[in-house]
């Protein structure tokens, strides 16, 4: 019996209904009391931390994924033509480009070009009774002086045979040509020929005081860069 007793306080300490070592007893017609403590639970907030993609490109690719094609990388360019045409289109396109690269390098001079003077020759120089001129020619271009030719004694109808070249000559530079009797103590100017030249070859006469002045020239151009 009281084995018996000892088991059943121990099923009540057990459960919380009597402490245990109390012995105190239990009546069995009166209703139990039994209390429970409710027990509130707070919710627990999870925060949720973006991934840092600056020590990974993996993760840096996941998050931020990359943004698709524009849709014109997409398109499919066909040309249609005989190889021909096709190198006439590539053959143009890249005179295009240089004609753009050369405009922003910067402005362009009309041309500098270089000028040939020669066939340099006069008729009907004045006599007197001193005999007759002995003339030569004083060639210039712009402010630039090219030379004189030599001295032909004695001769109305001189040719000379002398060529004269000038590689920084400009259209529309002015090319000047003196014509002089030599003589002892001073010179005489016999005419001055004066004309803008201009690119190609071309040949004039020019009217002396007394006489004619004919010669040639050649101006060859090529596009050249400005300096800034």
């Amino acid at each position: 019996m009281e084995k018996n007793k000892g088991r059943g306080e121990s099923s009540q300490a057990l459960f919380g209904i009597l402490p245990a070592g109390t012995g105190e007893s239990i009546d069995p017609t009166e209703p139990l009391n039994l209390s429970a403590e409710l027990v509130t639970l707070t919710p627990v907030e999870l925060a949720f931390e973006e991934p840092s993609t600056s020590q990974s490109p993996v993760l840096e690719e996941m998050w931020n994924p990359p943004a698709p094609p524009p849709p014109y990388l997409n398109t499919k360019i066909s040309v249609a033509g005989s190889p021909t045409d096709i190198r006439n289109m590539v053959a143009f396109t890249s005179s295009c480009s240089l004609v753009l690269v050369l405009l922003a390098l910067g402005p362009l001079t009309a041309v500098q070009a270089g000028l040939r003077l020669f066939n340099i020759r006069a008729s009907g120089l004045p006599s007197g009774l001193l005999g007759t001129t002995d003339g030569y020619v004083e060639v210039s271009c712009g402010s630039a002086y090219l030379g004189k030719t030599s001295v032909q004694k004695n001769n109305p109808n001189p040719w000379w045979k002398e060529e004269f070249t000038y590689f920084k000559a400009l259209p529309n530079d002015v090319l000047r040509m003196r014509c002089y009797d030599s003589d002892v103590l001073l010179d005489d100017l016999l005419g001055t020929c004066q004309r803008p030249i201009k690119v190609g070859t071309h040949s004039h006469d020019c009217y002396l005081k007394k006489g004619t002045l004919s010669y040639t020239y050649t101006l060859d151009g090529v596009a050249v860069q400005a300096a800034v």
